[in-house]
């Protein structure tokens, strides 16, 4: 009958309105999601590399506050004295190594090691007046992977060396493996020229 059909029609009508409402809002509502966790990734992302910058910025703050501290940079307090300070120093901040290095790069060791340190990039920059945080290298005293922590050492506005950290890498490496998005997601650390600092694939 025509009231059968009609029933039969607004009932097709409606479900097939009610299936395309549904598909729409499942897809804008998979959208927002999607659009969510990027902007979740994003900040994270953002916080893990802030975090690291802290890091970089409070130990290269504490090498340059030593090269400018009257105990440590002026010339007429004995070696010993400067070195008891410096000791204190190292095992406050975690160093492995710390020492002073005069203008020919000519680099005293806590422990009492020398090292020729003038052709380093790290020594060139800080004595060039900037105080500098290398990539992790092969530390050739310990045999170890770190970073150095170089800075100016200047007494009444007079450059007359330059105050040199050794700091294990591990720690740096740590704060990007403790960083996981997701199941198989990790963060990573790329220096200011892209180049791959830390990846948990790569060793």
């Amino acid at each position: 009958s025509i009231g059968k059909r009609m029933v039969f029609s607004t009932t097709s009508i409606l479900i097939i309105l009610t299936l395309t409402l549904g598909l729409i809002s499942y897809f804008i509502s998979k959208d927002e999601l999607i659009k969510s966790y990027n902007e979740l990734l994003y900040n994270k992302a953002i916080d893990s590399a802030n975090l690291v910058d802290e890091q970089i910025k409070s130990y290269t703050l504490s090498v340059e506050t030593l090269g400018n501290l009257e105990a440590i940079s002026n010339p007429d307090i004995p070696e010993e004295e400067k070195f008891e300070i410096l000791k204190i120093e190292k095992g406050r901040l975690k160093f492995s190594h710390i020492g002073i290095s005069d203008v020919q790069g000519n680099l005293l060791l806590d422990n009492g090691t020398q090292i020729d340190i003038y052709q380093k990039d790290f020594f060139q920059r800080a004595i060039a007046g900037k105080a500098f945080f290398s990539e992790p290298i092969r530390n050739e005293i310990t045999g170890k992977t770190e970073v150095i922590i170089a800075a100016p050492l200047k007494h009444q506005g007079v450059h007359l060396g330059v105050v040199v950290a050794f700091k294990a890498a591990d720690e740096f490496y740590q704060i990007a493996q403790d960083i996981e998005f997701g199941e198989n997601g990790f963060a990573y650390i790329l220096n200011e020229i892209a180049d791959i600092v830390s990846h948990p694939t790569v060793v």
